[in-house]
C-alpha cells in the first residue's frame, strides 16, 4: 500500500509540474484597457486542429498549458462580443503580452426572454426570480422563499429540486461556501437579504468541463442586495413555552459573503420538536457514487422496532433537545483557489411513545401483536471536513479531507403484557479524503482520482428477557440476551482517466483499481441469572473480507446544439476473498461484473425539453449484508444468513421525461416514467410465532419489477401573488416474500395526488392550503391466504394570516383522515401573532399550540404482508412567547 501510495504522488507531483510549466502567459484587454473575461485562446496547427487552449479569467489573465511547438503553429483570441485576432507564433513576443480586442455589434438572439413586469428574467440557461416580486409580509427566511418560486420544490428534508430534479450545486454570491449542507443557509438566511434567486439551468459545476460535457441538472445561485453584500447578516430567534415554561428555542446565525474570508456560523438549542440534524446533512451526496462505495456513513446494524413516521409535523409529536454548533469558512485565493473549512458539533436527545399494533397476514392464519414502546436515544456528533478547491477553465482541483464521529446510545421499554428492556450503544468513526484533478494535455483532458476511506463501528444491543429459548438456551427460558457488533473497513479507489474531444465527440476513458479489507466481529451472550455466556459457531461471526477489483470505463458523447447523447460501460473485475468462522476454507469469488447506461436530452425549442436513458448493472452487496451467523436487529427479529453465497444482484432501469417552462407565464411543468427490474440471488424466509420473527435467507431467485410515474406542475400568478402548484405520482411494485416457509407474491400499488395554493391579498391578508390524498393497497396475488386490505388516507393543513399596521394574527389548522382497517380522524389548531417593531427588524411573537389539546394520533400503514397501526402520544397545549430579530 505504502508503493501504491508513492507511485500515486510522484504521478500527482509531475502532473502538476507540468501544469506549472506554461507556453505562454499573457492578458486580454478591450480598446478601453478593461479586461475582458472568458475569451478563448486556441493554439492550432496549420490544418486547423487545436492542440492547447484555455479562457481568460476575470482579470483578464491567461496561461497555456504546455505542449510540443511545431512549425506553422497560429494564436487564435475570440470572444462573442469581440471581433477575433489570430497571431504567427513565430511572431509572438517572449514572456507575456497583451492582446487588444475590438469590439463588434451584434443582434441579440431570440433566447433572450425579459419579464422584469412578473418578476422572472430568462438569459440563456439562467433564469432569474426577483425576490421582492415573490416575497410575503410573513416570509422570514430563504426557504420561504423558494416554497413560492414556480419550477422550485422543497422536499421535507430540505433537498432542492427543479423541474423535479435534484440541484447540483448552491451558490451564494457565486461562491459554493456550503458544498452540499445547504439547509444551514436556506433555514437561517433572512429574506430582507436576498435581491435574486439564480437557477442555472444545465450547469456543469467544473468549468474546465463546461461546454465539453452537459448536465442535465440545475443550480442554484441566490444574490444578495448590494448594500449587503459586505456587511455582516444575522438573525436571532428566542422564544419560551409551557406550561410550564420547559419549552425553548434559541437561533443565532450569522454570515458574511464580503472580502477574500466568508463564512457561515450558526448556534441553535430547542426542545421544541424541530430536530437539528437537517442543518449539517449532506442532501447531494448520492451523486458521489465512488464515495459511497468506501461505507464513509453509518449504517443501523442494531436497533430497536422502528415505525414509520406520521404525517404529522414532529414538532407535536417528538420530544427532543438538540444543540448544534456549526461554522463554515472559505478562504478566496488567486485565481479561483479556495481554501473551505468545516465543523459541527451536534447533541440530540430525543424520546416517542407510542403504542402499535401489527397484524401479520400470513398463508394459514392471522397474527396480532400489541406492543407499547417508550425509547429514548441521544448522540454526540462531530464533523469537520478540509477542502481545497481549483476552478478554473484551465484545470480543476479538489482535495477534501473529512472526518466524522458520532457516539450515539438509546435505551427502551417494550411492553407486550410483559416489559422487554433494551438497551443500545452505537459509537462510529470514519476518515476519508477524495482527490481529483483535470488538466490539459494537448487536446485531450487527464483526469486523476483517488480516495481513501477508513471506518470503525461498533455496536451492542441488550434485550430482557430473551425470547429465543428454542434457539438460544435449547428451550429453556433465560434472562436475557446480548449482541456486540464490529466492524472495521479500508477502502482505497483510484483511478486515471482522458477525455478526447473531437468535434462533436466526445470520448472518455478510466482505468482504476478498488481495494477494500472488512472484518466483522459479532458475538451474541446469553444471560442466566447473574452469568453472561457468550454462544459459541453459529452464533459468533468472524469475517475477513478483502476484494481487489481493477475496472476499465468507456463512453462516447455525440453533442449537438438541439440535443446530446452519450453512453457509459464500466467492466469491473470482483476478486474478492472470504473468510469466516465454520467455513472449512476461504471463499474465493472471481467473476466479471458489467455496467452500462446510455441517456438522450432533446431540447424541442425554447420551452419543451426532453430526455430517455436506461441503465443496466451487476453488482454484489457488500460483505456486511451476507451477516453469516445470527444477528439480532431489535428485540424480536432475529436473522440467521448461514452459508448462502454473496448475494449478486442486477438491475434494469429505463426512464423517461418530459420538461415544459414558459417564463413569460411563470408556467413550469415536468413528468417522468420508470420502469426498474431488480433481480438477486436471496430471499428471506420469515417465521412469525407470534411475539418473535426468525428471518433465514435461503437461496432462491429474487425478482421485483417497479413502475414509477409522476407529474409536476407549478404556477405564478404575479397580480393576484399567488403560487400554485400540483403533482401526482404512482407507484407498482411486485415483488415476492417467503412467509411461514411458503413463497408468495405481492402487488403494491400507491397513488398520490398534492396541491399547493399561497396567496397574499395586497400583503395584509395571507391564506395557504397544503393537500395531500394518497391511495394504498398491498395484496398478496394468486396465492391463498388473508390479503391486507386497501385503504385512503387525506392531510390538509390551511392557514390564514391576517396583518393589521404592525401586527399580524395567524392561525393554521391541520386535518388528517385514513379508512384504514383502523379509521382515524384528527384535527389540530395553532393560532400565533407577531408584532413588529416600528423601525427594527425585531418581531414579539406569541403563539398558542395544539390549541384543541388531542393527547394522542393514530398513523396506519402496510408494510410486506402486516398492516401496522401506531398510536403516538402528542404534545400537549401550550403556550409560547418569544422575539425575533434580524440585522
Amino acid at each position: 500500500m505504502i508503493r501504491q501510495g508513492t507511485i500515486l504522488l510522484a504521478s500527482l507531483l509531475l502532473v502538476m509540474a507540468a501544469a506549472a510549466q506554461p507556453a505562454l502567459t499573457g492578458l486580454v484587454r478591450d480598446t478601453a484597457h478593461h479586461a475582458v473575461a472568458g475569451a478563448s485562446i486556441t493554439v492550432r496547427t496549420p490544418g486547423g486542429d487545436i492542440i492547447a487552449y484555455c479562457y481568460s479569467e476575470p482579470d483578464g489573465s491567461f496561461e497555456l498549458p504546455t505542449f510540443s511547438v511545431v512549425p506553422g503553429l497560429a494564436l487564435h483570441v475570440s470572444h462573442i462580443n469581440y471581433e477575433a485576432r489570430t497571431y504567427r507564433w513565430s511572431e509572438l513576443p517572449a514572456g507575456k503580452f497583451t492582446v487588444t480586442l475590438v469590439a463588434k455589434n451584434i443582434s441579440l438572439p431570440s433566447v433572450i426572454v425579459r419579464s422584469a413586469d412578473r418578476g422572472i428574467r430568462q438569459s440563456k440557461d439562467t433564469i432569474a426570480y426577483r425576490a421582492d416580486s415573490f416575497l410575503g409580509r410573513n416570509d422570514r427566511v430563504l426557504k420561504d422563499l423558494l416554497e413560492k418560486l414556480p419550477g422550485i420544490t422543497v422536499s421535507p428534508n430540505g433537498q432542492i429540486l427543479y423541474q423535479n430534479r435534484a440541484i447540483n450545486k448552491f451558490y451564494i454570491e457565486g461562491s459554493d461556501i456550503v458544498d452540499d449542507r445547504y439547509n444551514i443557509v436556506t433555514n437561517n438566511l433572512p429574506v430582507d437579504a436576498i435581491d435574486k434567486v439564480q437557477v442555472l439551468e444545465n450547469h456543469q459545476p467544473i468549468r474546465i468541463l463546461d461546454s465539453l460535457v452537459p448536465s442535465e441538472r440545475a443550480a442554484i445561485n441566490i444574490q444578495l442586495k448590494k448594500d449587503r453584500r459586505t456587511k455582516l447578516i444575522a438573525r436571532g430567534v428566542a422564544s419560551t413555552g409551557g406550561p410550564p415554561f420547559s419549552l425553548y428555542n434559541g437561533q443565532l446565525s450569522a454570515f458574511s459573503f464580503g472580502g477574500k474570508m466568508k463564512f457561515i456560523s450558526a448556534l441553535k438549542a430547542n426542545n421544541t420538536g424541530a430536530p437539528l440534524s437537517d442543518e449539517v446533512a449532506e442532501l447531494n451526496k448520492s451523486f458521489d457514487a465512488d464515495a459511497l462505495l468506501g461505507n464513509s456513513t453509518r449504517q443501523d446494524f442494531l436497533g430497536f422496532v422502528s415505525v414509520q413516521p406520521p404525517a404529522l409535523r414532529k414538532e407535536r409529536y417528538l420530544r427532543n433537545a438538540d444543540i448544534l454548533q456549526t461554522d463554515h469558512f472559505q478562504v478566496q485565493m488567486k485565481k479561483d483557489r479556495q481554501l473551505k473549512l468545516f465543523t459541527a458539533f451536534l447533541r440530540t436527545r430525543s424520546t416517542l411513545t407510542q403504542q402499535t399494533r401489527s397484524v401479520f397476514y400470513l398463508p394459514a392464519d392471522t397474527l396480532s401483536l400489541d406492543e407499547r414502546l417508550d425509547n429514548t436515544r441521544t448522540g454526540d456528533t462531530y464533523l469537520a471536513g478540509l477542502s481545497y478547491v481549483q476552478n478554473t477553465r484551465a484545470g480543476y482541483a479538489r482535495d477534501q479531507l473529512s472526518v466524522a464521529v458520532v457516539n450515539e446510545a438509546g435505551n427502551g421499554i417494550a411492553s407486550t403484557g410483559r416489559d422487554i428492556t433494551q438497551s443500545l450503544t452505537m459509537p462510529f468513526r470514519n476518515v476519508n479524503n477524495s482527490l481529483s484533478m483535470i488538466r490539459a494535455a494537448g487536446k485531450k483532458l487527464v483526469n486523476l482520482y483517488a480516495y481513501t476511506s477508513y471506518t470503525d463501528e461498533r455496536q451492542a444491543l441488550s434485550v430482557d428477557s430473551g425470547l429465543y429459548k428454542k434457539i438460544v438456551n435449547d428451550d429453556m427460558p433465560y434472562a436475557g440476551i446480548r449482541q456486540s457488533f464490529s466492524l472495521k473497513s479500508v477502502f482505497h479507489n483510484m483511478a486515471a482517466g482522458t477525455f478526447f474531444p473531437a468535434g462533436a465527440f466526445r470520448l472518455s476513458t478510466r482505468v482504476g483499481l478498488m481495494a477494500e479489507h472488512q472484518e466483522v466481529r459479532t458475538d451474541i451472550s446469553k444471560v442466566d441469572g447473574s452469568a453472561s455466556v457468550k454462544l459459541g459457531y453459529p452464533f459468533v461471526n468472524r469475517s475477513d473480507w478483502t476484494r481487489v477489483s481493477p475496472y476499465a470505463e468507456g463512453g462516447l458523447l455525440f453533442q449537438r446544439p438541439k440535443y446530446n447523447f452519450q453512453t457509459l460501460t464500466s467492466i469491473n473485475a470482483y476478486l474478492a476473498t472470504y473468510d469466516t468462522m465454520g467455513a472449512p476454507s476461504p471463499v474465493r469469488f472471481r467473476k466479471p461484473l458489467v455496467q452500462q447506461s446510455a441517456s438522450i436530452q432533446y431540447k424541442l425549442g425554447r420551452r419543451y425539453s426532453a430526455s430517455a436513458g436506461f441503465s443496466l448493472v451487476n453488482s454484489v452487496s457488500p460483505v456486511i449484508d451476507r451477516r453469516n451467523g445470527y444477528f439480532l436487529e431489535n428485540y424480536r427479529t432475529l436473522v440467521r444468513t448461514g452459508n448462502t453465497p454473496l448475494q449478486e444482484n442486477g438491475s434494469s432501469s429505463y426512464t423517461v421525461s418530459m420538461a415544459f417552462k414558459d417564463v413569460l407565464r411563470s408556467l413550469f411543468a415536468n413528468a417522468t416514467v420508470t420502469y426498474s427490474r431488480v433481480r438477486t440471488n436471496l430471499l428471506f424466509n420469515s417465521i412469525f410465532d407470534g411475539l418473535s420473527q426468525y428471518r433465514v435467507a435461503e437461496v432462491r431467485a429474487n425478482r421485483r419489477g417497479i413502475v414509477l410515474a409522476n407529474a409536476n406542475l407549478s404556477k405564478y400568478i404575479l397580480s393576484l401573488k399567488t403560487s400554485l402548484s400540483a403533482s401526482a405520482s404512482m407507484r407498482v411494485e411486485d415483488y415476492q416474500t417467503l412467509q411461514q416457509g411458503a413463497a408468495r407474491t405481492f402487488r403494491a400499488t400507491s397513488a398520490t395526488l398534492s396541491a399547493k395554493a399561497i396567496t397574499d391579498i395586497r400583503s395584509r391578508v395571507f391564506l395557504a392550503y397544503t393537500g395531500e390524498a394518497t391511495q394504498t393497497a398491498n395484496r398478496a396475488r394468486k396465492e391463498s391466504g388473508a390479503n391486507p386490505a386497501q385503504f385512503f388516507g387525506l392531510s390538509q393543513q390551511v392557514k390564514v394570516d391576517v396583518s393589521l399596521a404592525n401586527a399580524t394574527l395567524g392561525f393554521s389548522i391541520d386535518h388528517l383522515y385514513n379508512n384504514s382497517p383502523r379509521k382515524h380522524s384528527a384535527a389540530f389548531a395553532d393560532v400565533q401573532a407577531v408584532y413588529k417593531v416600528r423601525g427594527r427588524r425585531i418581531d414579539i411573537t406569541a403563539s398558542v399550540l395544539n390549541v384543541f389539546n388531542n393527547r394522542v394520533f393514530v398513523s396506519n400503514y402496510f408494510s410486506d404482508n402486516n398492516f401496522v397501526s401506531t398510536q403516538f402520544v402528542l404534545r400537549p397545549f401550550c403556550v409560547t412567547g418569544g422575539v425575533r430579530f434580524n440585522l
